[in-house]
């Protein structure tokens, strides 16, 4: 993750977020690593290639809901 838009603290919380709804329902930790991973490799995959990586979607009007706007 580089360092812009202050991606990699947004997906720290977000992380956080699906780590302990997970950890809530499951019965071993194993199990809410896996879980975790499954549902935020592509929303971390996104904000890599999509955002960081690029660096050029706040240089032009654009709606920024997709990042912010995400509920984890």
């Amino acid at each position: 993750m580089t360092p812009y838009m202050a991606s990699g603290a947004a997906m720290a919380l977000e992380d956080a977020a699906v780590l302990g709804a997970l950890h809530r329902r499951s019965s071993t930790t194993s199990r809410t690593r896996s879980g975790s991973t499954r549902r935020r490799a592509s929303r971390a995959r996104r904000v890599v290639q999509t955002g960081s990586s690029a660096n050029t979607w706040m240089r032009n009007a654009t709606n920024p809901d997709w990042l912010y706007g995400y509920d984890a």
